[in-house]
């Protein structure tokens, strides 16, 4: 019973051999596509291929490079380039722009295995590594081997990180090894150890000296400042004191060579002539009331003052003086404050300082001794320069001193960096020891799971293979196939055969080519089986390339029996035989529909010739035909008739003449004798399961006698043809159909299998052809 086929029709333009459009339909699970070279057999299976996998194997590997600029046919372009593939759930389209095809829709896009002749030498023929490229395909390994590839990196990225560590941890002992030097401990010890404890050393008291001295510097400073203003300040007072002393000496010369008593008479008049500014009309004298002088007094006052004004101008200069006296004293006053809070914080500053045991050296010490001897004295009495001197000195013996901090923090410092370095990279290196084995025992299950998991595919593909193998090679001891990874290369594929005492021999070496050829086929099968069947399409184009005569029934049945399981099996070949076979029935063809291609040109593109029929079909098309071709008829009949006749003398091995140019109906009818043809029947199997018993007895009697109907009207120009009533004609004809259709299944062939041990049979046993032997 035939399933039901999935592909309804295949329309292609502008691709390869499609210089117009093509279209192809399907009517059954299996296609058989026949055409001579170059009709357009791959440019089908490159549409096909184009769809389901975005490539276009035929012009692969043929030294093009990247061959999309072959896709197109000539005068076309890529963009012109269309394929529709229509099932009975969904149409798909793909198109070509630049390098990229498009595929519409993009869900449940059919897988496509294509294998071409080529292929079968990359499976068999060719290096490990390019076989494992042509399955690698079919092993979905992909995540399993990026994982892979990921923790090699990681195991590869650890022992180069422990290899720098180990670097590392050189490099930051001998820096500490400096320190140690420089630090000056150069006593015998452990190095790490020391820098461990200097590491530990608390910054705290040397900071707080740090700070301390910074201050005194500061105190320092701020005491120079004040000692100099202080200095200045009373400088200025000294000078302000003789310059008041000369003023008043002036005014006393001045007043000594005056009168007597000048001085107060100049008082009073001034007083007078203020008192006139106020009152300038006088009638009498404002001291003595009396009018005698009144008249012109003021006038006579201010002339008399002006008599006076060397002294007045003296008076004023002693006056100028003595505020300008009283001012020094002011800021002479406020700059010994100053200084004297100075002395006060440095005696502090200095106390404090003087705890920290690097300032006990004698010189400091000395110079802060005599610092503070000079800052006892009285403020007045300190001598400048000494105390500049002695401030210069100890601000020296501070800087070198804060240097001297600076310095040690910035060893210690960097001491403790490389200490934090060495310990940082000890434990990354003890950590890489401890996880490197753990990685590496975890990548050596990996490629074993790994291994295991191609192995147990391959072992499968391998099983599959010999089972094939021995379908299309029965009794030979040649299935014992072995795939194997080679467990040093990675991706290097190895096949093995056993061959008589050779086990795991290259099949290439001892093989002939037909077996190869075979051996390709069952091999790309096998892996196609890998994949979603019903949802994967099998093409196989122009395979049987050198495949014996032999070998070629069975791998015909073969491919029936093992391409049904997938979507869809497309099978190309110009190999002629094959196509007769299938037109005279001797192939099944109940699931297979076969397409013939016409002539190629660039002007009509590929073409559906012929359609095959077979020639029952053929015989019965002529016979139910108005009006009738009698010579068609009897010649169709002919043939079938001497096909009929050649299976059952063949298997019933009749006595024939030997004749160097075959047999004739005239040899082959006569060879079916007396008892042979008594014992001749078949059972047709009804579609209850029930059979119908056919006698061919009768009708191969009557055949014989009238064969000469097909010589008459059939084969040559017999003005006797034109005698004989057409009853002779159709009655051959009739009977060569009744004689084949007992004989021959429509879906399964001629009944060739002898396995029931009572009977010839079809696959299916829908014939049975009685009896199995021949009379004796």
């Amino acid at each position: 019973m035939s399933k039901k086929t999935v592909l309804k029709k295949l329309k292609v333009h502008a691709l390869r051999g499609a210089t117009q459009a093509l279209e192809v339909e399907f009517h059954k699970p299996l296609t058989l596509i026949y055409g001579e070279n170059g009709t357009g057999k791959s440019t089908i299976c490159d549409a096909l291929d184009l769809l389901g996998n975005q490539r276009v194997g035929s012009v692969e590997g043929r030294g093009l490079g990247t061959t999309h600029g072959y896709w197109a046919s000539v005068g076309k372009t890529k963009g012109d380039i269309s394929v529709e593939l229509e099932t009975k759930s969904n149409t798909w389209q793909a198109t070509v722009y630049g390098r990229n095809v498009n595929i519409k829709p993009q869900n449940a896009v059919p897988s496509v295995s294509v294998l071409r002749r080529s292929q079968i030498l990359d499976l068999i023929q060719a290096k490990p590594a390019d076989r494992f490229a042509v399955i690698k395909p079919f092993i979905d390994i992909a995540e399993i081997e990026k994982s892979e590839a990921e923790l090699r990196s990681l195991i590869k990225s650890m022992e180069e990180g422990e290899r720098q560590a180990s670097i590392r941890i050189d490099e930051n002992k001998a820096s500490i090894e400096n320190y140690w030097q420089r630090l000056g401990n150069r006593s015998q010890g452990n190095v790490i150890e020391w820098a461990k404890k200097e590491a530990q050393i608390d910054f705290n008291d040397v900071d707080s000296e740090n700070t301390l001295l910074k201050e005194l510097v500061q105190t320092l400073s701020t005491l120079k400042v004040d000692q100099r203003n202080y200095q200045q300040a009373n400088q200025k007072l000294i000078s302000a004191h003789s310059e008041l002393e000369e003023k008043q000496q002036a005014v006393d010369e001045i007043i000594q060579a005056a009168l007597p008593g000048t001085q107060d008479v100049l008082g009073i008049l001034q007083a007078a002539s203020h008192h006139f500014n106020s009152h300038p009309t006088v009638e009498k004298c404002p001291l003595c009331e009396s009018s005698e002088f009144a008249y012109d007094l003021p006038n006579r006052v201010a002339e008399k003052i002006s008599q006076l004004n060397t002294l007045n101008q003296a008076i004023a200069n002693k006056k100028t003086a003595d505020n300008n006296l009283s001012t020094h004293k002011g800021n002479t006053e406020l700059e010994g404050n100053k200084l004297t809070q100075s002395i006060t914080n440095l005696t502090q500053k200095t106390e404090a300082c003087l705890v920290f045991q690097s300032l006990q050296k004698n010189e400091v010490k000395d110079t802060i001794s005599t610092l503070q001897q000079q800052l006892a004295l009285n403020i007045g009495s300190i001598e400048t320069q000494s105390l500049n001197e002695s401030i210069d000195k100890l601000l020296n013996d501070i800087n070198q001193r804060c240097e001297q901090i600076a310095k040690y923090k910035g060893e210690i410092n960097g001491l403790k960096s490389a200490l934090q370095q060495y310990d940082s990279n000890i434990e990354n290196q003890q950590a890489s020891s401890a996880l490197l084995p753990v990685l590496k025992k975890a990548l050596q299950i990996h490629e074993s799971e790994r291994k295991q998991f191609v192995d147990d595919i391959l072992g499968q593909i391998a099983n599959e293979v010999g089972r094939l193998y021995e379908l299309l090679h029965p009794g030979e001891g040649l299935n014992k196939i072995a795939l194997m990874l080679d467990p040093v290369k990675r991706a290097s594929l190895e096949i093995g055969a056993d061959f008589y005492s050779l086990t795991n021999a290259p099949p290439a070496a001892y093989f002939s080519d037909s077996h190869l050829d075979t051996l390709g086929l069952c091999v790309f099968i096998a892996i196609a089986t890998l994949n979603d069947l019903e949802n994967t399409i099998l093409i196989l184009d122009d395979v049987l390339g050198s495949i014996d005569e032999p070998h070629v029934d069975r791998l015909v049945e073969t491919l029936y029996d093992e391409t049904q399981r997938f979507m869809h099996c497309i099978i190309t070949t110009h190999y002629r035989p094959w196509r007769e076979k299938f037109r005279m029935g001797q192939l099944r063809n109940g699931q297979c529909q076969l397409i013939e291609l016409g002539k190629w040109s660039h002007h009509n593109g590929v073409t559906i010739g012929a359609k095959g029929t077979p020639p029952v079909d053929e015989l019965r098309n002529l016979i139910e035909a108005n009006p009738q071709s009698l010579q068609l008829i009897c010649a169709s009949a002919g043939v079938l008739l001497e096909q009929v006749c050649d299976f059952l003398t063949e298997k019933y091995e009749c006595l024939m003449p030997r004749k160097k140019y075959g047999h004739t109906l005239g040899d082959l009818l006569p060879a079916i004798n007396g008892k042979l043809r008594a014992a001749l029947r078949t059972e047709i199997k009804q579609d209850d399961g029930s059979y119908l018993n056919h006698s061919l007895k009768d009708k191969i009697e009557e055949l014989q006698n009238i064969a000469s109907t097909r010589n008459i009207f059939g084969c040559h120009y017999n003005e006797l043809a034109n005698h004989l009533p057409t009853q002779d004609a159709q009655r051959f004809g009739q009977l060569v159909l009744e004689v084949a259709e007992s004989i021959i299944c429509p879906d399964e062939g001629l009944p060739s299998s002898d396995k029931s041990g009572s009977y010839w049979s079809t696959k299916s046993e829908t014939r049975r052809l009685h009896p199995l032997r021949k009379p004796s």
